[in-house]
């Protein structure tokens, strides 16, 4: 079963790459490995290991048909890494009913992106960005 799972596994694996790994391959290998264009798991830095755990969610969540993806602690990346994740995330939304992002900051702005909310949470509120906060 693994090995039938291998190849839809790669290509959404590869979907993700393209967007998260500009450039780069990321596979699961015959004995379950992960690679970045050659280069093990263990010696990735731990913003590639997060992206890398971005793209298998995806590609878990793809083959179980969910329609809900939830990614946590994404305030990991840099700037340029968070567009690059915005950017995948744009091109896969039809895929889903619902993404979240969660991200800790001490500043949110509004997206310019009409299929994006940002909301912020502050002393127990949860408000739109852009929206006042209940007092």
């Amino acid at each position: 079963m693994i090995a039938e799972a291998l190849g839809p596994v790669n290509n959404f694996l590869e979907t993700a790459a393209v967007h998260l790994f500009p450039g780069r391959s990321l596979t699961l290998t015959q004995d379950l490995g992960i690679e970045l264009s050659g280069s093990p798991y263990a010696t990735l830095s731990k913003s590639a290991r997060f992206r890398v755990g971005i793209a298998f969610q995806f590609a878990l969540a793809k083959m179980a048909g969910a329609r809900l993806l939830i990614i946590d602690e994404a305030d990991i990346l840099d700037p340029s890494n968070r567009a690059n994740l915005v950017d995948f995330l744009m091109a896969v939304h039809g895929d889903f009913d619902t993404i979240l992002v969660f991200a800790t900051s001490d500043h949110a702005h509004a997206s310019p992106v009409p299929e994006i909310q940002i909301w912020w949470l502050e002393e127990g509120q949860i408000a739109r960005v852009g929206e006042k906060m209940a007092a």
